[in-house]
């Protein structure tokens, strides 16, 4: 080194870095005297102090951290790809057979896994909110030349705010899909967080200003926020050190394990460590030994650290250390001080996330609290797709079948149930392959392997059965009586010579069918052991079963009792098995009976899993027992009686569950089945979607009335949207099979809770509303037999289940009119007479109410009853009371009625307080998910049934007699969200004044003439427009027109009066054409009925005088009808805004309602057609509805009337412009309107 280079050095160092505190000089031999002389000489200059070294002073240097960076970089301890990879496949390669890439399912934790690894594609949401912010600060800017001195001071700012938070966000995005985490990492270290609510005052402004960017506005904050949440989220994934993935045995926790640590395109391998390689005693030293570098193994868990955090470096990758099946080690508990330990260490290694999987039983013992956890739950979000897929793979075609789709929701369960059906893949095999529980699964699959392997065995070696199943109980007894999970394979071989002649090749024809694996144990010697545990716990289960196991369990229940110090390695799935085997060799016995206190009850809910012609009926009194008794066994219990919720002929199916709930009381029922569905709701969401999607697509069989039963029992729910969405799901099986769902209906009368007799009758009613022609021949010819039970069961004299629920009751009379539409005479007049108000005959409710305390309905109104419902909703009940008048005597009379009411249900303080404030605490928190109080739930139920009793004695305000209660939850026919159209339309703009009071003044008027007839729909029909509302806007500025487009049916010799009425009129808003009516509590599939022969809802006139402040003035039809359902009601109603022809035309012309379109069918096809009308780049707004050509020609036929079109609207500047424009208004030259009408088949614009 010249003494040049050494100036620079040291100047730039003394520039830089002013916090320096020594600078060292190294050279490869020792200087000169006079070179040091001069080197010192400097010191004088510099305010570090200077030291010389050389080469033979850096082995005396380098001692712990220091060495062992260096071996981690320069040493022995380098590891590349190659050693990772080489790796990988030394431990893959032991999981061969059990491994399937091809049909891997990607689960929630994976995903959870790979944000911590910093993998882009599961950061997605990155890109998204950086393209919102993008698009709202494109319209914002549009607001930088506002007017206002207070956003043109404060504007700038949030857009540059703005600008360097999408800014942040695509560097981020960009590092992580480039693979650089260390760059991502330093990004994040960042702050760009900031007093954002500044922003408020300048989002107000916009308001006031009416500037179109407000909104734009105020989204761009809300994302400011949102940026903040998800850096945080990204935070705190890339600072992981350690997560826990706990599952069930057979969950996936080894095939997640290998997928993460899979190598492939972009990237590299992870390092995975197999925890049954954990002894008693060792470490985590001992356990690393195994990963060798070119040879050379790992001392050290520290070394390991050092070396995968320095490829992590190198790579610019966060690498995965996986130790896979914690709980297989000898002793999980003695893992709780080490993975402490390595948690501790893991702060100095932020290119390493430490993975740990084990079984749930043992996470408490071995994993400390402060370690994030995640629960694996096999296949349960997506359990159909993952079916599909191993189906596909392993050649199964199940068309036919009733697949136990809850059983196969378990990974390994369906792993073996395809090889047990069809291992080979060869050909395509159908039902007759299929197993039916996880015993006959393992059956199954080891005769089949057996077979198969006497089968291929030679002549002069020939292998027998038995010979074979000698061997595996053989194998199964050491590995019980030594507490192995594995032998050494010398041991192996000689205990199948032991039976056959050719032990070796008895051994590899074991590997070869998947029954038995080969491992590589640390000191590289070969193991052998069952492919899985549950495996090896099914046979160890035969072995011991096959001698006095009666005798041997008195002296070693001890062995059989999981997660205790005293139990075998293997004890968790030779339990498991003993339960499902037992009642094999001791016929009528089960291993509960046996057991007691807690391994009685694993060993009952256990049970509920086994074959069907086994379970006694002892067992299934003592598990009713039990589920009538105990709050955590029934906790436990629903999530196993879900599995066999439609197995065939099977004791604890559907119908057990059933016949459980329903000798519940409404309080313990809420408190363990209710609470149950609360707790699982994500999860049975995720298996209302895939019933919804089965049952729409199949043809139903009696198979699935036990999933329907099932999914009745969902309506207990306080959880508002998984109540709807359960409601719909038994819709659409109800119009499968209606016959069965109507029996299940009048079924539910007895249930006394009632929130299932009124959803599974919205069902039914939704049902017969919606069906399609193909799905209403079978509820027609069901429907009035149903109709007749519901007046035996609700309106006769006596009848059992009376009621005055209001929106049940609407139900039951709707089910029966439409029944009369199909029948008129299907009951006598008589009985019809029972349906009609005010029910005299009929018991009135609140005569059996209970004698309750004064302090006891102060203490359930204090706890259930909100402002809101306690001022609102129950004021709602009492015409003449104001607002928050308390002492209003009807009011306080009709609120004591409610609470006695709520009480005799079920509702106690005692048992619901706390639950109710958790409830309350959570809604607060997560205001999208929906959850009532059970307060809440109860009072509901009461007010419903207080509003009918007053309705019935015509004790409500005048008007709500009228019409549907306001307070309905649900359009049970589910109208979906439109369809939306992008009509072809002369262009209006190009060839018009570009100024924008040109524009308004002397504007062109559109030519729709091809939209109020097209044939854009398809070619062989012509569609008649009846109504309809077009916006224009200019691509290319801020000009704007929009036009109403109203038609009427009219008698010919009013035509010219029409056309001369509206045209002296300047303006046609502000109800100078008659209005189109309403319907703001009526569901969609009612659209399309007459008046009903019950008073129920009736349908307001479409005939309306053509002046409505003339009586004089003659009569004109309205041709349409407005669904203005209200979309707060529910999330899955949320299809207000349809117009649907009146009711005369679906009636006269015979329209339906099919399946929530909002397409009208008739016999030929489509009837009508709604469309919005929407363009790519948003310039078209509005919406249409038509009627079918020849339909419209025949009403005006058999109606002798023509049809008026009067199209009226405005030119006018978009809500993005900001000129002054009110001044082009005062002469109305802005307005335009024309009239057409229908003469000689065609179109005639009238001037």
């Amino acid at each position: 080194m010249c003494s040049a280079d050494a100036y620079d050095g040291l100047n730039k160092s003394k520039k830089y870095l002013p916090h320096l505190t020594d600078w060292v000089l190294w050279t490869k031999y020792i200087l000169t005297e006079g070179d040091q002389e001069w080197f010192y000489g400097l010191q004088a200059n510099y305010p570090f102090k200077l030291h010389l070294q050389t080469c033979d002073d850096i082995e005396s240097l380098l001692v712990g951290p220091a060495l062992a960076l260096r071996e981690a970089y320069f040493g022995e301890l380098v590891i590349d790809e190659q050693v990772l990879n080489q790796h990988y496949q030394i431990i893959a390669s032991t999981h061969s057979k059990k491994f399937q890439p091809e049909v891997h399912q990607t689960v929630k934790a994976e995903k959870i896994i790979e944000k911590c690894l910093g993998r882009h594609s599961s950061w997605d949401s990155l890109d998204s909110l950086e393209k919102s912010i993008n698009n709202n600060l494109k319209i914002v800017k549009d607001a930088l030349n506002l007017e206002d001195s207070y956003v043109k001071t404060t504007l700038p700012d949030f857009i540059a705010d703005g600008e360097r938070l999408s800014g942040f966000l695509d560097c981020l995005f960009s590092e992580l899909a480039a693979g650089n985490f260390e760059k991502a990492k330093e990004l994040l270290v960042e702050d760009l967080s900031c007093d954002w609510s500044k922003y408020r005052k300048t989002i107000a402004r916009l308001r006031a200003n009416r500037s179109h960017t407000a909104m734009f506005a105020a989204n761009l904050l809300a994302d400011f926020y949102a940026f903040s949440e998800e850096i945080k989220k990204v935070r705190n994934a890339l600072n992981a050190k350690v997560i826990t993935i706990v599952g069930k045995a057979g969950d996936g926790k080894t095939d997640l394990a290998l997928e993460i640590c899979r190598p492939r395109d972009g990237i590299n391998a992870g390092v995975l460590f197999l925890g049954k390689d954990l002894h008693a005693g060792e470490n985590l030293d001992h356990l690393v030994k195994s990963f060798k570098i070119y040879g050379r193994p790992i001392n050290t868990f520290e070394d390991l650290l050092e070396a995968v955090d320095a490829a992590g470096q190198r790579l610019c990758k966060r690498i995965p250390i996986v130790i896979d099946g914690l709980s297989e080690s000898e002793d999980p508990r003695n893992w709780r001080n080490e993975v402490a330990k390595a948690n501790a260490l893991l702060e100095n290694y932020p290119n390493i996330l430490l993975v740990l999987t084990l079984r749930g039983e043992f996470y408490k013992d071995c994993i400390p609290e402060t370690i994030p956890t995640f629960e694996l739950n096999g296949f349960v979000d997506d359990p159909i797709a993952a079916i599909h897929c191993y189906f596909e793979h392993y050649k199964i075609d199940a068309l036919d079948a009733d697949i136990p789709i809850e059983l196969l929701t378990h990974p390994l369960t369906l792993r073996l149930y395809c090889e047990s059906a069809n291992s080979e893949r060869r050909r395509v095999v159908g039902v007759e392959a299929l197993p039916r529980s996880q015993v006959a699964i393992f059956e199954k699959y080891f005769e089949k392997a057996i077979d198969h392997i006497v089968d291929l065995s030679p002549s002069n070696q020939r292998l027998y059965h038995e010979d074979i199943e000698d061997t595996l109980l053989k194998i199964a007894e050491v590995l019980w009586t030594e507490n192995y999970r594995t032998l050494d394979f010398n041991q192996a071989r000689s205990i199948a010579n032991e039976v056959v002649r050719s032990g070796s090749s008895l051994i590899k024809s074991l590997e070869s069918e998947g029954i038995l694996l080969k491992y590589r144990s640390q000191n590289g010697n070969h193991e052998i052991g069952f492919s899985y545990d549950l495996m090896a716990g099914f046979k160890i289960a035969e072995y011991l079963l096959k001698g006095d196991f009666n005798s041997w369990i008195r002296q070693n229940i001890h062995k059989i009792q999981y997660g205790q110090l005293h139990s075998n390695t293997l004890a968790y799935d030779v339990f498991n098995s003993l339960v499902g085997l037992y009642p094999k060799y001791y016929v009528r016995k089960h291993l509960w009976q046996l057991l007691e206190g807690d391994f009685k009850e694993r060993a009952l809910l256990q049970t509920t899993q086994e074959q069907a012609a086994l379970i006694n009926r002892e067992t299934i009194e003592e598990f009713q027992k039990y589920l009538l008794s105990s709050e955590q066994f029934a906790s436990k219990a629903f999530t196993k009686l879900k599995t066999t919720r439609s197995a065939y002929a099977h004791p604890f199916d559907a119908s057990f569950l059933d016949k459980a709930l329903r000798a519940m009381g409404n309080t313990y029922r809420d408190l363990t089945w209710s609470e149950w569905i609360r707790r699982n709701y994500r999860e049975l969401k995720n298996d209302l979607e895939v019933l919804e999607k089965r049952w729409s697509r199949i043809e139903i069989g009696s198979s699935e009335k036990g999933r329907a039963l099932w999914v009745q029992w969902l309506l207990t729910t306080n959880h508002r949207d998984l109540r709807d969405q359960a409601t719909k799901v038994l819709s659409i099986y109800a119009k499968k099979d209606p016959k069965t769902f109507f029996e299940m209906a009048i079924n539910s009368l007895d249930i006394t809770d009632p929130y299932v007799p009124e959803r599974t009758f919205a069902a039914a009613y939704g049902a017969i509303l919606s069906a399609d022609f193909i799905d209403v021949e079978k509820i027609n010819s069901n429907v009035c037999g149903f109709a007749q039970q519901i007046i035996e069961n609700c309106f006769l004299p006596n009848s059992e289940y009376s009621t005055t629920h209001t929106i049940l009751r609407e139900y039951l009379l709707g089910t029966i009119n439409y029944a009369l539409t199909v029948n008129r005479n299907f009951v006598s007049q008589e009985y019809l007479d029972y349906c009609q108000k005010p029910y005299q005959h009929l018991p009135n409710l609140f005569d059996s109410l209970p004698d309750i305390s004064e302090e006891k309905i102060i203490e359930v109104k204090k706890l259930a009853l909100r402002m809101d419902f306690n001022n609102y909703t129950i004021g709602r009940l009492i015409p003449d009371r104001r607002n928050y008048d308390d002492s209003h005597p009807n009011y306080i009379e009709t609120r004591k009625t409610i609470l006695k009411r709520m009480i005799q249900l079920g509702y106690l303080p005692e048992k619901f307080q706390e639950i109710d404030r958790d409830i309350g605490s959570s809604s607060y928190y997560d205001r999208d998910v929906k959850i009532d109080r059970y307060g809440k739930k109860y009072s509901w139920i009461a007010f419903y049934e207080m509003y009918g009793w007053k309705a019935d004695r015509e004790l409500l305000d005048d008007w709500r007699g009228n019409e549907r209660c306001s307070d309905v939850s649900i359009d049970p026919t589910f109208p979906k969200v439109e369809n939306s159209w992008n009509p072809e339309t002369t262009d209006i703009f190009t060839n018009s004044p570009k100024d924008i009071g040109a524009w308004i003044l002397n504007g062109p008027i559109p030519n729709y003439l091809d939209i109020l007839e097209t044939q854009q729909f398809n070619e062989t029909d012509s569609w008649i427009l009846l109504n309809g509302f077009i916006q224009e806007d200019s691509k290319t500025d801020y000009r704007e027109i929009f036009t109403f487009m109203r038609g009427f049916f009219v008698a010919n010799e009013h035509v010219s009066t029409i056309s001369e009425f509206f045209c002296n009129k300047d303006y046609l808003g502000n109800n100078a054409l008659p209005r189109i009516p309403e319907n703001h509590y009526k569901y969609a599939g009612e659209m399309v009925l007459g008046n009903s022969f019950l008073e129920l809802n009736e349908n307001v006139n479409s005939r309306v005088n053509l002046d409505e402040w003339d009586a004089s003035s003659f009569l004109i039809e309205v041709p349409v009808q407005s669904y203005s359902w209200e979309s707060y009601h529910s999330s899955l109603n949320q299809a207000g805004g349809i117009d649907f022809p009146n009711p005369e035309l679906c009636q006269r012309l015979g329209l339906k309602y099919h399946n929530g379109d909002p397409d009208l069918y008739d016999f030929d096809g489509v009837a009508s057609i709604f469309r919005t009308l929407k363009s790519s780049d948003e310039n078209l707004k509005g919406h249409l509805l038509y009627l079918r050509k020849d339909l419209f020609q025949k009403y005006l036929i058999e109606t002798g009337q023509t049809f008026v079109w009067i199209l009226w609207g405005e030119r006018g500047q978009n809500y993005k412009g900001d000129e002054e424009i009110h001044e082009y208004f005062r002469t109305n030259q802005h307005l335009h309107k024309q009239v057409y009408v229908w003469n000689d088949d065609q179109i005639v614009k009238l001037d």
